[in-house]
């Protein structure tokens, strides 16, 4: 019964799992380099203030953070 139990918790984490990641957007960052970054907010943040987002991706840039 408790191996029941575990996968019904574990089957129940993976469909919130996926309900979660259902409305993800990806920017690419603008440079290449040997380290990453990643800014993550949700919608309502990003529409308020996307564009403060992108001038803390371009600084983060500047400083030598992109995408491998």
């Amino acid at each position: 019964m408790f191996f029941t139990y575990r996968k019904s918790i574990a089957a129940l984490g993976l469909l919130f799992s996926a309900y979660a990641v259902q409305g993800q957007e990806i920017h690419q960052p603008n440079v290449q380099s040997e380290s990453i970054f990643a800014i993550v907010v949700d919608t309502r943040v990003y529409l308020a203030a996307e564009a403060e987002i992108k001038a803390y991706q371009a600084s983060v840039e500047r400083n030598g953070l992109g995408y491998t």
